[in-house]
């Protein structure tokens, strides 16, 4: 499967492990997701740029100690001047990689094997931004009808993020709240049929905290699709949460007529990141 990496700068990129590679409580799909990628890491050798473009890395080696010799720290993101326990990868061909490196703005990229590309053809993701680089388009107006149906509830807001394949729509809708519960779904769009996921939150009037990020007035925000790809069972896309403190890296699927999350790794985030 794809594996997330923290794209710091052009020669410093990292899949940051979430889990301590020492763990002695009992396994679980997470930490055998992290130790899966730490056998097979030779293998990845393809880097989905911005755009969909591919771009040829090779694996550089493991970061499991710090410069003093200390163990590095695993479960957060920090930049690239502070050890973080995980695998190193570099392009092959550096030059032929166009990218303004910004250290203080890293990213998540997706890092792929040739198999898994031979039997998960790419799906082309169509971002719904407006001229300003900003989400502002809505779920179409008849899934909104359609939930609101299903579900009982007035819709009081929906965000449509990208298309995928021309065939698939991702996007989130928010009903409004009923005395301070309230009810959000990720939603995806098969051609005209609405596949969700529930999350329910507390909400507590404008101006206070929500649960789901601590500084959206209440709202739902969608997550990041970074890759979205066909399989043989149905698409699968690896997403990215970020929220000021803490970032979520994770699949979703639609297999069976349902829709599924799985949060692969959460991670620390030091908003202040400071340069020693």
């Amino acid at each position: 499967m794809p594996a997330f990496v923290y794209y710091m700068t052009k020669t410093n990129m990292q899949v940051v492990y979430w889990e301590p590679v020492n763990k002695t409580e009992d396994s679980d799909l997470s930490w055998e997701i992290q130790n899966d990628l730490r056998q097979n890491a030779s293998r990845y050798t393809k880097l989905l740029m911005d755009g969909g473009k591919m771009a040829d890395v090779k694996f550089a080696g493991e970061v499991l100690k710090d410069d003093m010799g200390e163990d590095a720290l695993n479960g957060s993101l920090r930049n690239q001047w502070y050890a973080m326990q995980g695998l190193k990868y570099q392009f092959v061909y550096p030059k032929k990689v166009n990218v303004v490196d910004d250290p203080f703005m890293p990213s998540f990229h997706l890092l792929l094997t040739p198999e898994y590309l031979k039997t998960h053809p790419q799906l082309p993701i169509k971002e719904l931004k407006n001229n300003e680089g900003g989400y502002t388009k809505e779920m179409p107006s008849a899934i909104v009808k359609q939930l609101e149906k299903r579900f009982g509830m007035k819709a009081d807001k929906s965000t449509a993020m990208a298309t995928f394949g021309g065939r698939y729509t991702y996007g989130i809708v928010q009903f409004k709240p009923v005395g301070n519960k309230v009810l959000a779904l990720d939603v995806l769009v098969d051609k005209d049929k609405p596949y969700c996921i529930q999350y329910e939150g507390q909400y507590d009037g404008p101006d206070s905290f929500s649960v789901w990020n601590v500084d959206d007035g209440g709202e739902y925000f969608p997550s990041y699709i970074l890759g979205a790809f066909q399989g043989a069972d149905g698409p699968e896309f690896y997403f990215t949460r970020w929220a000021p403190e803490s970032c979520v890296i994770g699949t979703i699927t639609l297999k069976n007529k349902t829709m599924s999350r799985y949060d692969i790794g959460i991670y620390y985030v030091y908003a202040e990141n400071p340069q020693p």
